[in-house]
Parts: structure tokens; sequence; C-alpha cells
């Protein structure tokens, strides 16, 4: 005979076992739930040192290169001014024995007092510059005879003549090129043309 107040086993089981696993599903829901409501911190969490380590990275590779450009300044400028140094210094280098054939010209004269040993000297001494010239690919410009020409010679002054208008007629100091640069130009007088062509005019 059953009581009234008992409950068969497998009611039992029925109500205890529902309330029981409901409440852990519910619970594993509302984790879930949390977990994917909060995506974005899990995100962060392993994006931002993949990120940090790229600016880094990148931060890095900016210093060394800046650091290299600085190293690249200082030994340009360093290698200029040496060129510029060794250039100067041969320069100094052709022009010693110039000055030593003007010392011995000098001298000559001081001592035997003879013009033609002074002539002598100078003759050498000018012969010596002139292979210096050469040697440095440097030419007088073309003056007498040749039309007047702005970019290698400089007009002091204007006269009248045969030769036709706008011509060199004489050089006063004469210039010198190398290449296609002027290195000096040349001091010349100018012709304005015949009598008869100015009246023409």
């Amino acid at each position: 005979m059953r009581k009234d107040n008992q409950i068969p086993r497998d009611e039992k089981t029925r109500i205890e076992v529902p309330i029981e696993d409901g409440t852990m599903e519910s619970a594993a829901v509302r984790d879930s739930a949390t977990e994917e409501t909060n995506p974005d911190t899990d995100e962060t969490d392993l994006v931002q040192p993949s990120e940090d380590g790229t600016v880094r990275t990148f931060v890095e590779r900016l210093k060394r290169m800046q650091a290299e450009f600085d190293n690249y300044k200082k030994r340009t400028t360093r290698d200029a001014a040496l060129l510029k140094e060794r250039a100067f210094n041969q320069v100094l280098i052709d022009v010693l024995p110039l000055y030593d054939s003007l010392e011995r010209a000098c001298l000559a004269h001081g001592v035997e007092d003879e013009p033609a040993a002074l002539y002598e000297g100078l003759l050498q001494i000018r012969n010596q510059f002139e292979q210096l010239l050469h040697a440095y690919d440097v030419v007088k410009i073309p003056t007498v005879g040749t039309p007047f020409d702005p970019a290698v010679h400089e007009a002091i002054l204007t006269v009248t003549s045969d030769e036709m208008r706008n011509t060199v007629v004489e050089e006063i100091t004469p210039g010198y090129a190398r290449g296609e640069r002027t290195l000096r130009p040349s001091q010349v007088t100018v012709s304005q043309g015949p009598v008869s062509q100015q009246e023409e005019e």
C-alpha cells in the first residue's frame, strides 16, 4: 500500500533532474553568451601585441635608415673636402717649379747683372706656364679678327676701323677657356666699322 505523501522515484527523478540540468544548462548558456557578447576584448588582446611589434620594427628600421643617411652625409662631406684639398695641393705642386725658375732668374740678374740671363730666365718661366696650362687643357681664346662674342669677349673700347662692324681689332688682356667653360673673358677693342658705313647708318 502506497502512502499519499510519498512520491514515486520516477516522478522525483523527473522533477529534480530537469531542475539540476536546467540550472547547469542555464549557467553554461550564460557563460557562452558572456563570451560571445565580449569578443573585442579577446581580439584586442590577441592583435595588439602583433600591432605593437610591427610599429616597433618599423620605428627601429627608420632609426637605422636615418643613422645610415647621417653617416653617408658625413662621409660625403669628408670626401669632398679631401678631394678639394688634394686638388689645391696639386695646383700648388705644379706652380712651385715656376716660382723656382723665377727665383733663379732673379738671382742670376743680381749676381751676373746681365740682361740676357734675366731674359732667358723669363722665357723659361713663360714656357713652363704654357706647359702647365696645356696640361690642364687651358687654351687661349681667339680675339683679333674674330667676331665679337659676349660669351668669351669683354669689350673695353670701340673704335672706327676698316674692319667690319663688331669685329675684334685688338686684344688688351688675353682670355682663357677650359673645355666649354670660360675661365676668364678676353678684354678687347671692337670695331665700329668704317666711317662710310657709320654715315650710312
